[in-house]
């Protein structure tokens, strides 16, 4: 028995009504039959009709009250299924015509970096192959450290390939901005870990700086943020962009990450127009400061 659906049907209308009009003919027909001769056969045909009509109207209430037809209930559990699906179905497509009419430029989409850590496809191996192989790379980040230059092998390509004439820009925060300490505490990281890693990040440029003729020192740009956030972290190669968006109260590693494709979509202009803000209002970090650095590593 299923006390709320008989509520539920209670509260039609058309419900009640039905029980009613089966009550009122077996009322009538019954006081017809009392109306009319005994003797007649008509009379007793009322009373047959009369009780059938009140009888069906007591057996659907009754039935209805014992929990209804099975195979009512499966029906109506599965077009509330297909409904749900429908409807899921629906909004799906709306996303995708969003992305593909507006020309939004979207071409991945990743719950964290968890996720994305693993995709064989658009992953971090294939990506830092991208950094490799574009001829121009803006990289903006907290620290660039984690899975960026805080591993060899990609230090020592990417450093390869600037010496070949590769272009890049890197805007990263000034370790000795306030801004630091306030994403670390943000990030509830007491031990300023993003601190760390930017110098980290930092001296390991300056020893891979160190070894590039004068010409190919001028392919790499390094500029330090000192009074903005940095609301996401980007990476443009070429005619893709990687967009990890921080969240507040957490570290990078929950973010949801976006890659971007195409130079005259909106979301790749929206983020490449933010690299120019970020980039504009970044301090350049001068030779004297790299040989500070590389001093200071000794």
């Amino acid at each position: 028995m299923d006390k709320e659906r008989i509520r539920s049907l209670l509260r039609q209308p058309l419900y009640r009504a039905r029980l009613a009009v089966f009550m009122l003919l077996g009322v009538v027909l019954f006081l017809a039959a009392l109306l009319v001769n005994p003797s007649l056969s008509v009379s007793s045909i009322l009373i047959d009709f009369a009780i059938v009509f009140v009888a069906v109207g007591l057996i659907s209430f009754m039935w209805d009250f014992l929990g209804g037809d099975p195979i009512e209930l499966q029906i109506t559990r599965h077009f509330s299924e297909l409904h749900d699906r429908l409807d899921s179905t629906r909004l799906s497509m709306s996303v995708l015509s969003d992305i593909v009419d507006r020309n939004i430029g979207i071409e991945r989409i990743w719950p964290n970096r968890g996720v994305w850590a693993t995709d064989p496809d658009d992953g971090p191996a294939v990506w830092k192959e991208r950094v490799y192989q574009a001829k121009k790379v803006d990289m903006v980040s907290n620290t660039l450290w984690s899975g960026w230059f805080g591993h060899e092998t990609f230090r020592t390509e990417f450093f390869k390939r600037l010496a070949n004439g590769n272009s890049a820009r890197i805007l990263i925060y000034d370790p000795r901005s306030s801004l630091v300490g306030l994403r670390a505490t943000d990030e509830q990281d007491p031990q300023t870990q993003i601190r760390t890693e930017i110098k980290s990040t930092l001296e390991m440029i300056a020893r891979g700086r160190e070894g590039l003729n004068d010409v190919a020192k001028k392919n790499l740009e390094i500029r330090l943020t000192t009074s903005h956030y940095h609301l996401a972290q980007i990476i443009r190669v070429d005619g893709r962009v990687l967009v990890t968006i921080y969240l507040s109260g957490k570290s990078g590693t929950p973010s949801p990450i976006l890659q971007l494709r195409g130079p005259d979509t909106e979301y790749f202009k929206t983020y490449l127009e933010q690299i120019e803000i970020l980039w504009r209002r970044g301090r350049e970090v001068s030779d004297d400061e790299f040989r500070q650095i590389l001093a200071k590593a000794k």
